[in-house]
């Protein structure tokens, strides 16, 4: 004993019938801040005076009871067993007894089952499920609000691996499996996945499951803990953004396919109309008849150009546009360009001017129509929106690598300008900055919706600069693919080395 009392957080106490220790030994004194023996001669009455539930413990026991109980001591706690002693004629002359220190024992089960209960609570608040799985004897639990989830009480459900693999998906089941193992091959750091299971009514419910797992030093799972999650009401509301996604889309192509076909449709009477008032303004004519066959050709131009934009649209938004790509100059269509825009802009009293650096590459493969397309528009507007000033176009190469430059083509004029606030509108379809330009200028509104579409399709971006009653800046910028020059008349290319007025 006297061993012992030293090794463990034990204290071997006696004393006799007045309630004097006879003896005080053991390595649970350490705990009170005494020394073995130091109480020895001294009242328990006093020693432990402010604790009066220590002292009732000692009246019990010299009363004659054989007892144990906890006993607190300031903030250590002991569990103390007394026995009385008797003489031979059976008078109690003493106690012997015995106390363990039970603190820090007591200290972590608190902390247990604090962590215990706040996990609990963790738990009910997320609804999640939990499962337990003993990989070595394939055994498993699975919680009660687990089996709540799938319809089940607790005790209707047996806790057995089968029951899990018997509910999966025929679909799921060979997935999951793979997923499982792989994390407990350590392929994956975690088990995460989502699949089907069966609940009682015969309706499969949506889980996101998410484990981890145990390993012994062999680095063979021993055990994996984890959760479930439902999340059925997630996915059919998925299922059902994704239908009516689905169903917006192909009324979206419907429309776009319409539009197309209608626009084609109308675009071939729409040529003879034209071609034939061409052929009216070639005869002899009055000068009322004149002036009316002028007013028929420029709305029957008016109208192909909104025909032709619909029509590209359309197309677009079908995705039945192909992007060309053959070999081209850029250097000659802006020159086609500004020979087609010029006259319009002279006429206007403006100036036209482009730029194209001598130095900078212009055989390049692509769609130089859809690029034509994209600078008419820009340029085009320049000119509609431009009553005084000037309109500038220039070329520059961004950047070149290997077989491939990036060329930036700029439009600035000193036009009407925009309102800051109305910037973020110009690239959307059937929109103008303001409602009172369709009504003044005419249009769309599709042109820069097209042109973005087109530069987008072809690797490209578009942008806008602007300053109500300062003018405007657009350009965009390509990445083209470059081609060895040819060995043609480049006289042109040596026409717009520097700044061509128009």
């Amino acid at each position: 004993m006297h061993v012992l009392a030293h090794n463990l957080p034990i204290v071997v106490f006696a004393m006799d019938r007045n309630g004097i220790f006879t003896l005080s030994d053991g390595k649970g004194l350490e705990a009170l801040k005494l020394r073995p023996g130091e109480v020895v001669g001294q009242s328990v009455f006093d020693v432990y005076r402010e604790f009066p539930h220590v002292l009732d413990s000692v009246r019990r026991a010299l009363a004659g009871d054989t007892f144990s109980q906890s006993v607190s001591v300031g903030e250590l706690v002991f569990e103390c067993w007394y026995s009385p002693t008797r003489d031979e004629s059976g008078a109690i002359t003493g106690i012997n007894g015995i106390a363990i220190d039970m603190t820090e024992r007591l200290s972590a089960q608190r902390r247990l089952r604090e962590s215990e209960e706040r996990w609990q609570l963790a738990l009910r608040g997320n609804n999640d499920g939990l499962w337990d799985w003993n990989a070595e004897t394939d055994t498993v639990f699975y919680s009660p609000r687990w089996k709540e989830m799938l319809g089940y009480s607790d005790d209707e459900l047996p806790n057995h691996t089968s029951e899990w693999v018997a509910r999966l998906h025929p679909e799921d089941i060979d997935r999951v499996r793979a997923e499982l193992q792989d994390h407990l091959d350590r392929k994956t750091p975690y088990y995460a996945t989502e699949y089907r299971i069966r609940a009682k009514d015969g309706s499969y419910r949506w889980v996101l499951a998410r484990g981890q797992a145990q390993w012994n030093a062999e680095n063979q799972p021993i055990r994996m803990v984890g959760s479930h999650t439902d999340i059925t009401e997630r996915k059919l509301e998925q299922e059902s953004l994704k239908r009516a996604k689905d169903q917006a889309e192909a009324a979206n192509r419907a429309k776009s396919e319409f539009l197309a076909n209608m626009s084609h449709e109308i675009r071939t009477p729409m040529n003879g109309v034209i071609g034939m008032t061409e052929l009216l303004l070639d005869t002899e004519l009055s000068s009322e008849q004149r002036e009316y066959a002028e007013t028929a050709r420029r709305s029957g131009d008016a109208l192909l150009a909104l025909i032709n934009d619909i029509l590209d649209f359309s197309k677009i938004e079908a995705g039945k546009l192909a992007i060309d790509h053959r070999p081209f100059d850029l250097r000659f269509v802006l020159q086609e360009v500004m020979e087609m825009l010029g006259p319009k802009a002279e006429a206007q009293g403006l100036g036209l001017t482009a730029a194209y650096p001598g130095g900078a590459p212009d055989q390049f493969v692509g769609d130089a129509n859809r690029i034509r397309q994209v600078m008419i528009n820009l340029v085009g507007n320049a000119v509609k929106f431009t009553a005084v000033g000037a309109i500038w176009v220039s070329v520059e190469c961004e950047g070149r690598e290997a077989d491939r430059a990036r060329m930036k083509i700029t439009v600035r004029d000193t036009g009407i300008g925009i309102e800051p606030d109305k910037l973020s509108l110009l690239f959307e379809k059937f929109s103008q900055a303001d409602g009172s330009i369709t009504r003044k200028y005419g249009g769309t509104g599709l042109g820069l919706a097209i042109s973005k579409q087109l530069v987008e399709l072809m690797g490209g971006s578009i942008h806008v600069e602007s300053r109500a009653g300062i003018g405007s800046s657009f350009w965009f910028s390509l990445p083209l693919k470059l081609q060895a020059a040819s060995g043609r008349d480049r006289e042109s290319a040596e026409k717009l080395g520097a700044e061509m007025p128009v």
